[in-house]
């Protein structure tokens, strides 16, 4: 029930998080925003396939979801660094 209630709220935060990172990404170079929307496309279908490949093992390895949930939370720490350590999020409000 935990592993159902975290991913619940994951998928729910994804949802509000997504829209507002494509806009950042698509407001940072006007000249290439159909570029950014195919490398936004591209990244999520790697990043679908990826997971679903390490999503199978960690199935069978951990009780219930808690290995995916383990995993979907370690990933968005990572992707939060890594946008941090870009400079985007400081230079949005500018």
């Amino acid at each position: 029930m935990f592993a159902t209630i975290g991913l619940t709220l994951v998928m729910l935060v994804n949802g509000f998080i997504f829209p507002l990172f494509m806009t950042l990404l698509q407001s940072t170079s006007t000249n290439t925003r159909s570029t950014m929307s195919s490398l936004g496309n591209a990244a999520m279908y790697a990043g679908s396939s990826v997971a679903g490949i390490i999503g199978g093992s960690l199935i069978t390895a951990f009780p219930s979801f808690f290995g995916i949930a383990y995993f979907t939370i370690i990933a968005y720490v990572l992707s939060l660094a890594v946008y941090t350590a870009s400079g985007s999020i400081n230079s949005a409000g500018k």
